[in-house]
């Protein structure tokens, strides 16, 4: 896993309270201790990151963490913040963030559909998985970043398996409002 430079992606998933942050932790520090200059993100709405590395990886920016031999940073994704950034970028340039936003969950033929209903009021009641798929898509606006692309390792700390269920299952729920 330390081997080589080119850039890696490792996602620790599964149940609530089986050690997925802890892993992810240990796994970061490894990483850059071995020479990767390496990011860990927490997309868990029930953020722990922190509390692993002792540090406040709250704001949704990327944090130095203290101590590993080579560059390691954290970050701490919180929905409601990016829901509220998405809604902002809704509101801006025609809504081409949110068309790529959808294009990008697979959901681009209901962008036509969706732009009739008022995306202020799906944004106060969201739907099941609407705050996973947004921080996804933070996730990756992050790593389209041209300075992102000194990590050779990326770790994504998930959000235990009920929120990744609930992720999958809003293409249906927007289908079925739509209809």
């Amino acid at each position: 896993m330390v081997s080589g430079t080119k850039r890696k992606y490792y996602m620790l998933g599964g149940k609530g309270g089986v050690g997925k942050t802890s892993c992810a932790a240990s796994l970061a520090v490894r990483f850059a201790n071995n020479g990767h200059p390496t990011l860990v993100v927490s997309t868990d709405p029930a953020h722990s990151l922190s509390d692993s590395f002792a540090q406040d990886l709250t704001g949704g920016m990327l944090v130095p963490v203290e101590g590993p031999d080579s560059p390691l940073f954290a970050l701490e994704i919180n929905p409601e913040k990016a829901r509220e950034e998405f809604r902002s970028a809704s509101q801006m340039n025609g809504g081409t963030e949110v068309k790529d936003f959808m294009d990008g969950m697979g959901l681009g033929m209901l962008v036509e559909q969706l732009g009739e209903l008022k995306l202020g009021e799906l944004l106060d009641t969201p739907p099941p998985g609407l705050d996973e798929a947004i921080a996804i898509s933070k996730v990756i606006q992050f790593l389209e970043s041209p300075e992102y692309n000194m990590f050779t390792r990326i770790v994504f700390d998930t959000a235990p398996t009920g929120h990744t269920l609930r992720l999958l299952s809003l293409p249906d729920f927007l289908d079925a409002s739509i209809a």
